[in-house]
């Protein structure tokens, strides 16, 4: 879970990572920074380690059968309720128009990376319930959430939810 204190002049982004030894000790770390590519760095990091939720070296909250490999009858039980809690909270931001300098901040602080709002985007827009709107490139498959494209602070693709 990421945390965000707010100052007067800085933001700063607190995000931890659960380590568990051999020995059956778990050892936490803390990691800040007032920037969003240190953040981003930082999950690239934790996403590596645990491809599940990006939280921990183990299984914690209710992701364990991901992790044994012991997988439901239910399909819908299958997905990490992590990123069905994103999904939900990127549909409510998504009810705005936005764009893409507005989506790189909004998936780092839920904890996840753009290759994970670039996912759920493409499926959105499969079930027509997205519109991508690019004005220099026709394609929609062009999303432009990256930290390149969020440093030069120039919005390249508009997103309009049409769902419920």
């Amino acid at each position: 879970m990421i945390t965000i204190y707010k100052t007067i002049n800085k933001e700063y982004y607190i995000v931890s990572f659960s380590i568990k030894k051999h020995s059956g000790n778990i050892y936490g770390i803390i990691f800040g920074s007032s920037n969003l590519l240190g953040l981003f760095k930082f999950l690239e990091i934790c996403w590596k380690q645990d491809i599940i939720a990006g939280e921990a070296n183990y299984p914690i909250e209710d992701d364990d059968f991901l992790y044994a490999g012991q997988l439901s009858l239910n399909s819908e039980e299958n997905v990490p309720r992590k990123l069905d809690r994103f999904k939900s909270a990127l549909i409510q931001f998504l009810k705005q128009r936005r764009n893409n300098i507005d989506l790189f901040p909004f998936c780092l602080e839920h904890g996840f990376l753009p290759k994970h709002i670039n996912a759920i985007i493409k499926q959105l827009r499969l079930d027509n319930v997205l519109i991508i709107e690019n004005p220099e490139h026709k394609s929609i498959r062009f999303t432009y959430i990256s930290w390149n494209e969020y440093k030069t602070t120039i919005p390249k693709a508009f997103f309009v939810y049409r769902g419920e």
